[in-house]
């Protein structure tokens, strides 16, 4: 598995879980809530400038969640406070409609 080196996924070489799932992949990495935050909200950015369908699942002060769709499926980010945790799942599907 390799690692393209951006703002999203720096720190999932080195804070990585990895579990797979049927068709899916889950992947924690250890990283604060506001830079967790910030990731998403930069990967929601580069979805809309991409014209790629996005969808903001939930905001709060203790969670923050997208779904991006891509070429090949979709990917749902979270970023959970209390855990300082950030989960990285990829979906062979996309939900989202157009």
């Amino acid at each position: 598995m390799s690692y393209e080196k951006n703002a999203y996924t720096q720190d999932l070489a080195n804070n990585k879980t990895r579990t797979e799932t049927g068709q899916s992949e889950f992947q924690r990495a250890i990283v604060e809530f506001p830079e967790c935050k910030q990731r998403i909200m930069a990967l929601q950015r580069f979805a809309r400038y991409s014209d790629r369908r996005s969808q903001l699942v939930e905001n709060n002060s203790r969670f923050y969640a997208a779904r991006v769709c891509t070429d090949d499926g979709s990917v749902y980010v979270s970023c959970n406070a209390a855990t300082n945790t950030l989960l990285t799942q990829t979906s062979p599907t996309c939900p989202l409609k157009r």
